[in-house]
């Protein structure tokens, strides 16, 4: 069996709340923050379970898998199968702490040198998905997206943020403050492909771990 890592998902405040945002004007923006603890990180790079991660908390594991996936948008290769799903995420614009109107799933792998998100975004009308900009570090406010916030020195003070639309578009920076302040100046090594379907849209994002530090 492939050893794992235990993940721990913030919840409780803005910043560390998973979410599916609901727009008032009927439009779905998927949004996700991660909060990914200092633990959890430094059992990234020695491939055992993470240690002193708080239970009270939701937690998915990522897979320690041989050779990672080729990040194509498409979530068909077998380490993707060996990841659990995490689902169940809530609400925090318009009606905080509800269930999302639209199911996601999100899925964790990594290997020697990098971690990889899997993440499928369900939508009951994808033919209202929106999906505009195209450049790096655009304005993603517009159209639909998913953001990753990771907090790998697990201080709730500073976190790299990461965030991309259903045609692959990505936006990056650093938090620090307590999310205060957004430095774009910040661009970090990483990659993401997306696709929109018949069943919502995909995105697939590889991150490697140097860029993290």
């Amino acid at each position: 069996m492939k050893p794992k890592v235990q993940i721990q998902l913030g919840h409780g405040t803005a910043q560390e709340t998973p979410v599916k945002q609901v727009r008032s004007s009927g439009w779905i923006r998927k949004m996700l923050s991660f909060l990914l603890g200092g633990a959890a990180f430094a059992a990234f790079a020695t491939s055992i379970w993470a240690s002193a991660v708080r239970t009270d908390r939701p937690v998915v594991q990522a897979v320690r898998v041989d050779r990672g996936p080729r990040v194509d948008g498409f979530l068909d290769e077998d380490c993707w199968k060996l990841a659990q799903p995490a689902t169940g995420f809530l609400q925090r614009e318009p009606r905080e702490g509800v269930p999302a109107t639209e199911r996601t799933e999100v899925r964790i792998v990594y290997d020697a040198k990098n971690l990889y998100f899997g993440i499928r975004c369900y939508d009951s009308d994808p033919g209202r998905i929106v999906a505009t900009q195209l450049a790096r570090d655009g304005d993603l406010d517009g159209d639909d997206h998913l953001s990753l916030v990771l907090d790998t020195y697990h201080d709730r003070r500073n976190a790299f943020y990461f965030s991309v639309n259903p045609l692959g578009a990505r936006l990056d920076g650093y938090l620090t403050d307590e999310s205060e302040r957004f430095d774009m100046n910040w661009n970090g090594v990483w990659d993401c492909r997306a696709r929109v379907d018949s069943s919502g849209w995909v995105a697939e994002i590889v991150i490697p771990f140097r860029t993290l530090r």
